[in-house]
């Protein structure tokens, strides 16, 4: 294919895909995203981080300077740098949430969710007398530890304390259980939310109508000419929204199973290699 006349946007997921261990963008990689910007390609960051935890990102890549966007939430937010505006949403409501949490309160998995700076969960204590000790459970400093830069508020009850509408919602539990029961879980989900397993001990629900792949879809943007990068759960619907979806070698096995193609993992500059293996950018 001759694919600077093709690929008109590129869409790339940042944990596991555009950041390595330590967070940061490998210098190939950031060199061939600004290289394919000035030609012309429509950059695009999907994540589900929150916003405020992709900013910084920004000046790097030269986002703002070359118009690019940022997905964020998993596609419930669409942000332009230029605009300094977020020009889609679409939030989880307050009863939509109070609703998950209702079907998913017999598994052995601990809740949260992010709003106004803090980290909202329930009861540890309580989660603990009601599952009892066993390897099925987290425990509370794993919590905390995924709490980032926000503040850990505890509640005794996390359904009332939903007063508005929220990005996603989030759990914890050992990664082996979490695979075991999230099919389980999508069903009881249905046909509100569904489920998804982002990263080892970290389960997210978003909206059905939320997802990376349907954020793209709104911005009209042809899957024809998009390139998608991702390496999670999260990015199952981007990959297979794109006609060329492209996994990297360290993502999960769904997604390998659905990509164009199987790049090089985020630690040995993979999404350089294949923009480059594809003539987008140069070697």
């Amino acid at each position: 294919m001759n694919n600077l006349n093709q690929i008109k946007y590129v869409a790339v997921d940042m944990d596991g895909t555009l950041l390595d261990e330590n967070l940061e963008i490998m210098p190939k990689t950031k060199k061939a995203l600004i290289e394919l910007q000035e030609k012309g390609v429509k950059l695009i960051i999907a994540t589900g981080r929150e916003l405020n935890a992709v900013k910084k990102y920004i000046p790097e890549i030269k986002l703002k300077e070359y118009e690019g966007l940022v997905i964020s939430g998993n596609g419930a937010i669409v942000y332009d740098p230029v605009k300094d505006e977020i020009i889609h949403t679409d939030y989880m409501e307050v009863e939509e949430a109070q609703e998950i949490l209702d079907r998913i309160k017999d598994f052995k998995i601990f809740p949260f969710y992010r709003s106004d700076g803090f980290m909202h969960m329930g009861n540890y204590n309580k989660f603990v007398e009601k599952h009892g000790e066993g390897s099925n459970l987290v425990h509370l400093e794993d919590v905390k530890a995924r709490g980032g830069n926000f503040d850990v508020m505890e509640h005794d009850n996390l359904s009332d304390s939903i007063k508005k509408p929220i990005v996603k919602m989030m759990a914890l539990g050992l990664p082996e259980y979490m695979w075991n029961i999230l099919p389980e879980i999508n069903k009881n989900l249905e046909p509100i939310a569904h489920a998804m397993i982002t990263i080892p001990a970290v389960m997210e629900f978003s909206k059905n109508t939320v997802s990376k792949g349907h954020a793209l879809e709104s911005l009209g943007i042809d899957p024809n000419h998009l390139m998608t990068f991702g390496d999670s759960l999260n990015d199952y619907h981007m990959i297979e929204f794109a006609k060329y979806g492209i996994a990297m070698e360290n993502a999960m096995q769904p997604l390998k199973e659905i990509a164009f193609d199987i790049t090089s993992s985020n630690e040995d500059e993979g999404i350089y290699k294949a923009l480059v293996k594809y003539g987008i950018v140069k070697e």
